[in-house]
């Protein structure tokens, strides 16, 4: 029985959404009574009957001429000779207001009045008052019906005559009357006159019109009086008042009851409070009184006054969350009468009978969200603006809930819901709809601002037992598409239920759900994560999946007091990398897009207000610290007032720009090593550069049983004692999986298991090439902790660094440097093994730098050498002197050059490099750099301690030099330089003993 009645409430609510006959043969006219202001009540009258007030010169029109009172039919007419004029005359039926026909006397002519379309349902009737008085069988008066002649008469009608149509089934009407003229003879009064046109269905929408306040959407099925009562008074409308209103007509009947009842439904579950409320005035004798009653339970009732005074009073309810099977309300008026006394003028009249919504966002939210279809394979997400220019919950049928737009009874209004829905091509949005209006009042859906349907009149279309129309829209492309349902009246007469119903709003597909923020918001490349709330979906940002411009926009548009946003993590940020994105805001100025950066510590990094003009705008974030992990967040809030412009935020590109990743030298090397190794790695698992507020190389064999992950560094000539260190971290299998360190191919450290940050540092022995070798190496079981290893922070301090490493590698003769004073030149690396000398006294006024080296040099020997100069022009010099002569002088900014001198003859000689400051000023890098000094033989080289010019050193030369010492026999001038090794300019004991020395082997 429970099912059955929630079905026959689901059928009374449909009816109340479309153009249904509320009830048939209704006879029963408004009153129009005198007006309701300033506390003044209708006149008193003894019964319902017809009255319309004259209408004044100037202010006639075929619409008020022809309609009766509760009619509202639409006409259209050529006014003027050919078409329909205006006339009143006291005597003539009903209020004397009539059209005649234009063309009296006129041969060959028409005129036309006709309708514009409307729906009716089947047995509704459509009557009117006729008059006509013409030649016989000519002149003819002609009425059609959808372009079908009815009848056609001609003659005389012997007086005014109704005629009554009847639609023969449910569908949309039109009708036209005809005067047609022949082109001889005219007779009588030549004419057609029409009155009092009545439309079935009319009155009852106009006590919907008149009761319910203008601008709220709609309070559902009205039933007026009772089929129960043997003696029936409905409430009778005031729609043309200033004031509209409907009245009780039981006035001055003992013992009676005047009844309206309006049945509605709530979403099943709905959200948020609702209040019924309405405004009423009763002015009637203290024993007659006014009942309100809700499902059946009284829970108001009103004794009228005995003073007789009048004011209109405000009422309204909270209504009950009615759920499980009762979810219809049921409301009634009553006005009561006694059998004695009848006092004032005995009426209860009501208006502007509403439903109050509470005035939070999200219950206004969750009222949309139930007109989702139960099957949609999307939910949608649907934004209105709040009063009378959006779409409000007016009830559901079979659980499905339904909203209409909010602006009956509006002049010049325009009512909106949107929702966004991203589709592939060949996917379907359809809903369902019902429209009743007059004709220039228009209903509209767009897809991307497109009009794809467009309907008014009494009805959306053909309607067969009162089942609603849908509307299906296939998608043509792939792409994000906007919908608007929109109602828009026009500046005129508001007609029939006055409104657009929309409800099972089904999507079907999957692009809106397979396409989310990560799509629309990465650079192509990109991988960032975006995420949004979980709560509410207008406190999220939606994708729009435009193809050329794909964006993230704000949800709770229209929704006041909310906040939409969404946030992505950022992890491993080093000092240069940069978040960028673009964005557009258009609001009201004081709703705000924000911008903020969070630290793991949940320490505020940044935060900034986005500029609200409706532009497009770039904005850039460099980090200034190395951070391990930051959340980026953005936020569109909406304050208490006013929507305007798009009431958006959009949120395009967001792309985080990292400093480029270091090379593996780049990463390893320390800033103040002397010597930077040049590393390379090999597959299948090479070494890799990663970032932890740090740099560090990591092996990738992680895992890969039997496996090796290794890196090597190219060999480089280090100094005696030279130092390798670095830092590295490990956790591995203990004793099973390795890290091993090798040095020229021979492991030098190992570590194992959960040894952590480790430091390691190895000294070379001596002056040689070293190459270096870093390995993890994996057993063919078992993996722990992180099972790796980490290395970082490589870093060569070389020890004493001779002078002499500046000699070319392919010089013939080696030259041994010196130097001194303050400002001693000092040798130095670039690179993997490339040396030179440097001066020193840099940015020290008036002070020399130098470093010298004496030679035994054979005739047209040459000394070559590579230097680098950045001095100031002609004051800080560099000079180059042989044997105490300068031979060479240059300066200024000259970068690197070569130069070269040749013995002039074989003997000893003396080389000096000095750099000689001035008392002031210095420019560049104020310094000389000396490198790759090469000696190579004109004719032939002495070779230091081949006495006897061989050119091998054995013992014979040692014997030579021996001799020479002892004064038993002397040296010749050509074996002189040759037997003097030490290079002190004579031979002597020391000489023969290290000629003896270097032939044995001993020394090089």
């Amino acid at each position: 029985m429970k099912k059955l009645l929630a079905l026959l409430l689901a059928a009374m609510m449909l009816l109340a959404l479309v153009p249904a006959a509320l009830a048939e043969g209704a006879e029963a006219r408004s009153e129009e009574t005198e007006k309701l202001e300033g506390g003044e009540m209708p006149a008193v009258e003894s019964a319902p009957v017809v009255v319309k007030a004259p209408i004044a010169d100037g202010e006639k029109s075929l619409f008020t001429c022809f309609n009766a009172p509760g009619t509202y039919i639409e006409l259209q007419s050529a006014n003027g000779t050919h078409g329909w004029t205006e006339h009143n005359n006291p005597n003539l039926p009903g209020d004397g207001d009539y059209l005649q026909s234009g063309n009296t006397g006129v041969n060959s002519s028409n005129a036309r009045l006709e309708t514009y379309n409307f729906y009716m349902h089947e047995g509704e009737t459509l009557s009117f008052q006729y008059f006509y008085d013409t030649e016989q069988n000519y002149d003819k008066f002609i009425f059609e019906v959808n372009g079908v002649e009815e009848f056609n008469w001609s003659g005389s009608s012997e007086g005014w005559q109704w005629y009554t149509w009847t639609a023969p089934s449910n569908g949309m009407y039109w009708f036209k009357w005809i005067y047609r003229k022949d082109s001889s003879t005219h007779v009588g009064q030549d004419c057609v006159k029409l009155a009092n046109l009545t439309y079935s269905k009319h009155e009852f929408e106009n006590i919907e019109r008149s009761s319910i306040k203008a601008g709220c959407g709609t309070v559902g099925l009205i039933e007026n009086g009772s089929s129960s009562q043997s003696n029936v008074h409905p409430f009778m409308a005031h729609p043309t008042s200033s004031t509209p209103h409907i009245y009780s007509t039981n006035y001055h009947i003992p013992n009676s009851s005047s009844k309206i009842r309006y049945l509605f439904c709530l979403p099943e579950g709905y959200w948020g409070t609702y209040k019924f409320a309405f405004d009423y005035a009763l002015n009637a004798e203290s024993y007659d009184k006014f009942y309100l009653f809700h499902n059946g339970d009284q829970i108001y009732v009103q004794n009228g006054n005995v003073s007789g005074g009048y004011t209109w009073q405000h009422y309204e309810f909270e209504l009950s969350n009615y759920t499980n099977d009762v979810i219809q309300h049921e409301i009634i008026f009553e006005y009561r009468k006694d059998g004695s006394v009848d006092n004032f003028e005995d009426k209860l009249a009501i208006k502007n009978i509403h439903l109050t919504q509470s005035d939070v966002s999200r219950d206004r939210f969750y009222a949309l969200d139930a007109i989702n279809a139960s099957n949609t394979q999307s939910r949608l997400i649907f934004s209105t603006p709040k009063g009378q220019n959006g779409f409000d919950m007016v009830g559901n049928i079979n659980g499905a809930g339904i909203v209409a737009s909010n602006n009956y009874n509006v002049h010049s209004s325009t009512a909106y819901m949107e929702t966004s829905v991203n589709m592939a091509a060949g996917e379907k949005l359809e809903f369902t709809y019902g429209v009743t209006s007059q004709s220039l009042d228009v209903f509209r859906f767009r897809a991307n601002n497109e009009v794809m349907l467009e309907v008014s009149g009494w009805s959306s279309a053909e309607v067969n037992n009162n089942i609603l129309p849908t509307y299906t829209f296939t998608a043509p492309s792939t792409r994000n598409y906007s919908f608007r349902w929109e109602y828009v009246k026009d500046a005129n007469t508001s007609w029939g239920g006055d409104r657009v119903s929309i409800f099972n709003v089904k999507y079907t597909g999957t692009r809106n759900n397979t396409f989310d923020l990560d799509d629309a918001l990465n650079v192509s490349g990109g991988n960032l994560h975006f995420q949004t709330p979980v709560g509410d979906p207008f406190e999220r940002f939606g994708a729009i999946d435009y193809p050329n411009n794909r964006c993230a926009v704000s949800c709770n548009r229209y929704y006041e007091e909310t906040q939409s946003s969404f946030y992505t993590y950022l992890s491993n940020i080093r000092i240069g990398d940069k978040l960028r994105f673009e964005y557009r805001v258009s609001s009201e100025s004081y709703d705000k897009l924000k911008f903020s950066l969070i630290g793991s510590d949940n320490s505020e990094i940044h935060s900034m207000n986005c500029t609200n003009d409706g532009m497009l705008h770039t904005y850039e974030y460099i980090f200034t610290q190395n951070l391990s992990q930051v959340g980026a967040s953005w936020f569109f809030e909406k304050d208490a007032t006013v929507n305007s412009n798009e009431d958006r935020a959009y949120i395009y590109f967001v792309e985080l720009v990292r400093v480029p990743t270091p090379s593996l030298d780049d990463a390893l090397n320390t800033s103040d090593t002397q010597q930077r190794l040049h590393f390379n790695t090999y597959n299948p698992y090479p070494f890799e550069v990663e970032y932890n507020g740090y740099y560090y190389a990591t092996s990738t064999n992680a895992g890969v049983h039997s496996s090796e992950s290794f890196m090597t560094a190219d060999t480089v000539m280090l100094t005696a004692n030279s130092k390798i260190e670095f830092d590295y971290f490990i956790t591995s299998e203990a004793n099973y999986d390795l890290f091993e360190f090798y040095v020229n191919g021979t492991k030098v450290h190992s570590n194992s298991g959960n040894a952590g940050n480790q430091h390691y540092t190895y000294t070379v022995p001596s002056r040689d090439g070293y190459t270096f070798h870093w390995k993890y190496k994996k057993d063919g079981s078992q993996s722990a902790g992180i099972d790796a290893v980490q290395i970082r922070n490589v870093k060569i301090t070389l020890g004493t660094l001779s002078l002499d490493l500046i000699n070319s590698d392919d010089t013939q003769q080696e030259l041994h440097f010196t130097t001194g004073g303050s400002y001693p030149f000092e040798c130095r690396v670039s690179g993997s093994d490339s040396y030179y000398a440097t001066s020193t006294n840099m940015n020290a006024n008036n002070t020399t730098s130098y470093m010298q080296a004496t030679a035994s040099l054979a005739a047209n020997t040459e000394l070559e050498f590579y230097y680098y100069l950045s001095s100031e022009q002609n004051y800080d010099l560099f000079r180059f002197y042989v044997n105490g002569q300068q031979v060479f002088s240059d300066s200024g900014d000259i970068g690197i050059r070569i130069y070269r001198w040749t013995a002039p003859s074989a003997g000893s000689y003396t080389f000096r490099w000095e750099y000689i400051k001035d008392g002031s000023t210095s420019n560049g890098d104020d310094c000389l750099e000396i490198m790759a000094v090469k000696l190579s033989a004109g004719g032939s080289i002495a070779i230091p301690g081949d006495t006897d010019g061989n050119g091998i050193v054995n013992m014979v030369d040692a014997i030579l030099a021996l001799r020479h010492a002892m004064g038993i026999t002397p040296l010749t001038s050509d074996q002189m330089p040759r037997a003097d090794i030490d290079g002190n300019g004579s031979v002597n004991m020391s000489d023969a003993v290290m000629i003896l020395r270097k032939s044995m082997g001993i020394i090089s």
